[in-house]
């Protein structure tokens, strides 16, 4: 599950990739020149990509949440054998 998490959040970071190399300047050529979205519609990418991020880092977070929590019953269950 936290390796699928970890997919995600790297296929949503090339996204954001790709949208920097749309619109910024250091990244301008002739083949985007002609490429023209307004202010509205990029806020509106935005949001949803930020959106989209946020879901899929929470969603992380909670992997690793039950990740720890297993870890921790492991060791306690480990621990208890060893006696």
């Amino acid at each position: 599950m936290a390796s699928d998490r970890v997919a995600e959040l790297s296929r949503l970071c090339k996204a954001f990739t790709a949208l920097e190399r749309l619109v910024s300047p250091e990244y301008a050529d002739e083949e985007h020149a002609s490429l023209s979205a307004s202010r509205d519609q990029l806020g509106e990418l935005l949001s949803s990509l930020n959106a989209d991020l946020r879901r899929r880092v929470d969603a992380a977070a909670d992997a690793m949440v039950v990740l720890h929590a297993q870890a921790q019953m492991n060791a306690a269950c480990n621990a208890t054998l060893a006696r």
